[in-house]
């Protein structure tokens, strides 16, 4: 018996000093793979969130980066995501359902836009909710946020949703819209690759899919590894791994290699459906186009952008309902936030299109949104300054993307931002 005890206590310190070993592991791995400190709560946030899942928002989980949508044609809104993935409704939105009533022991708030609006629903709403809270035309009644904002979304199709759901007889007490990157950026990517810039974004790879048959086979194999990407989630997301730094970082190496290849794949189907054909067919290329410089675009597009913001503020005062709508921030405008180191590694690339595109186009957008202010009435707010002041890390990928901290501070002031209701 006291030869069993001495194994069992060496076997025992054998297993605490392996798991440790283990740990060191993994936080020594992953900072060298991902150039970071593990960040145990961070990844373990990621981890717990079942993106397509909830029925409900309740604020608490965190999504830094827009999720990887499989998305399907909608014959007036261009594209919507999947309706049979969990936690999107019928109409291809996240989360609930946008058909609602107006009630007097609730106040219905709305979100239009991309991934961003997407974003600030998501990780922003219950800073939302708590300032909306504090004032009397709010108190003592239940919130809720509904969205139908998806990535890549852009004029016109905020306006076409809009107009859409109110004639299926939608009731909203505020529709908040904030926008104006995916205006200028997606539709010179349009343009860029042959398509109409007032068509929907990537709208070259959608509009072929269900016509070309190799195309089809790597959109199933993305989905395969949209697949492999949840059953990963769902065998880490256990006590047992999920407080451990090593499984938290193969978890996230093995998730982000998945993410990785799925983007990695996208880009070669865009890729092959661009080289397949210069004469694009009229389904794809949409009604002709030319403009003899960039700069007589971008005042184009602002201009459309404003009129599709005042055709939604009036739609919504039609329907008595209170329109909001923001400019969104972005790394790229000059003085508009000093960066920190760790943005400058993963937020800012100066060959990233958005280097070029914004600081020329972004005035413009700013000038018409004072335009539908001052001369129109629109509850129009710049929040392009919004983080000037701000010294900690806000943006978090290359593109506009911010994380929880950005999300919430545009959430406060997009509460500021709404007028008081009756």
């Amino acid at each position: 018996m006291r030869g069993l005890g001495k194994s069992l206590i060496v076997l025992l310190a054998a297993c605490l000093i392996g798991s440790l070993f283990l740990e060191i592991a993994g936080s020594l791995t992953y900072r060298v793979v991902r150039g970071r400190v593990l960040s145990r709560d961070e990844i373990r946030d990621r981890l717990m969130t079942e993106r397509f899942a909830a029925d409900e928002a309740d604020g608490t989980a965190v999504d830094e980066a827009p999720p990887d949508q499989p998305i399907v044609l909608h014959p007036f809104f261009g594209f919507v995501i999947n309706p049979s993935s969990k936690g999107v409704n019928d109409f291809g939105f996240f989360r609930g359902h946008p058909l609602v009533k107006r009630s007097p022991e609730r106040r219905t708030i709305v979100f239009f836009g991309g991934s961003v609006a997407d974003q600030v629903f998501y990780m922003g709403q219950q800073a939302l909710i708590e300032e909306l809270q504090k004032r009397p035309d709010f108190q003592g009644r239940a919130i809720d946020v509904l969205t139908t904002a998806v990535g890549g979304y852009k004029q016109p199709q905020q306006m076409l949703i809009l107009s859409y759901l109110l004639a299926r007889g939608a009731e909203y007490d505020v529709v908040v819209n904030l926008d104006g990157y995916n205006e200028i950026d997606s539709s010179m990517d349009n343009i860029q690759t042959g398509v109409n810039p007032y068509f929907p974004h990537t709208w070259k790879l959608h509009a072929r899919l269900g016509l070309d048959r190799e195309a089809s086979v790597q959109l199933g194999r993305i989905e395969v590894l949209r697949d492999e990407r949840e059953r990963l989630r769902r065998l880490f997301d256990r006590p047992l791994l999920r407080s451990s730094a090593f499984g938290l970082a193969l978890w996230d190496l093995l998730d982000g290699a998945r993410e990785a290849e799925i983007h990695r794949r996208t880009a070669a189907l865009e890729a092959m459906l661009d080289e397949e054909s210069d004469e694009l067919p009229p389904q794809v290329q949409g009604p002709p186009f030319a403009y003899e410089t960039d700069e007589q675009f971008y005042a184009e597009m602002a201009d459309f952008w404003a009129a599709s913001s005042l055709h939604m503020a009036r739609l919504s005062a039609m329907h008595d309902i209170s329109y909001v709508h923001l400019l969104q921030p972005n790394q790229y405008l000059p003085g508009s936030k000093e960066l920190t180191a760790e943005e400058q590694e993963v937020a800012y690339d100066e060959t990233y299109t958005g280097i070029e595109r914004v600081p020329v186009a972004y005035p413009l957008l700013i000038e018409r949104g004072r335009e539908l202010r001052d001369r129109h009435g629109v509850n129009f707010v710049d929040l392009t300054q919004l983080y000037a002041g701000e010294k900690r890390t806000i943006y978090n990928d290359f593109c506009c993307h911010v994380n929880k901290l950005g999300a919430e501070m545009m959430a406060r002031r997009i509460a500021a931002a709404i007028p008081p209701l009756p």
